[in-house]
């Protein structure tokens, strides 16, 4: 049997044999795969961890913006709509004069629904949380079927021998803060195979005081005005002819 010492001896031997086989078959080598191995799975312990720090952090940062999206809708001041009323019908009693209706045109910077202001000649800016009810398009066409037929003007679409050609256009419709006025500008244009008629209207109506629909108030009371003007002198030329 083998003393403590011998033992010792044989393992050292061992051990000494076992490394100097490992290193005779690569063992070098493999160390340095188990290393690299190793510094791999660390970089993709720490790119895992990156990514779902990344995707945590969105989806704290969705809630946030949800919540926040809710607080804002909740405090947002409601809409008002308000709409341009044409005055009443009245039918017309004697024969219409006849014109070919080419249309009416409107302003870009108003044809939508936005109610326009001015603080200054050059700026033109739209009130926050009023609208019009429909476009001012859209409205202003029952304006020209009210005041065509109050003066007894007839506008058609259709070509039946007719000489004489009318149409519309808007220039401005908009609360005048200086001045405290509502404005309306707008232009009738006739022509004739022997000649053209442009027929001006610049109405200014002073607002009431009051809440907003003052404003509304006066801006329909001056676009019946200029429209009443525009038609009375399309039917006072009609009459000349």
């Amino acid at each position: 049997m083998l003393n403590h010492k011998s033992m010792g001896i044989y393992q050292r031997f061992l051990r000494d044999f076992k490394s100097q086989v490992f290193k005779s078959f690569g063992g070098e080598k493999f160390e340095e795969a188990k290393f690299e191995e190793k510094k791999v799975r660390e970089e993709k312990s720490k790119i895992f961890v990156k990514d779902k720090m990344k995707v945590w952090g969105l989806a704290f940062l969705g809630l946030g913006l949800l919540s926040f999206s809710g607080c804002v809708g909740s405090t947002l001041p409601p809409l008002n709509h308000y709409e341009l009323k044409a005055q009443d019908f009245k039918p017309c009693l004697k024969n219409p004069s006849t014109f070919l209706y080419e249309g009416i045109l409107i302003q870009n910077k108003i044809a939508n629904k936005q109610i326009a202001y001015k603080e200054s000649d050059y700026a033109i800016e739209y009130f926050a949380k009023n609208l019009w009810i429909e476009s001012l398009a859209a409205m202003l066409e029952t304006f020209v079927v009210s005041s065509s037929q109050r003066h007894c003007v007839e506008l058609t679409q259709t070509m039946m021998n007719i000489r004489n050609t009318f149409s519309l256009k808007v220039y401005d419709l908009y609360y005048d803060v200086p001045s405290n006025e509502a404005v309306f500008k707008a232009l009738g244009r006739i022509q004739t195979p022997n000649m053209q008629k442009e027929i001006w209207t610049n109405q200014r109506v002073k607002v009431q005081e009051g809440e907003f629909v003052a404003i509304i108030n006066a801006m329909n009371e001056a676009v019946n005005a200029g429209f009443d003007e525009i038609f009375k002198n399309l039917a006072d030329f009609a009459k000349k002819k």
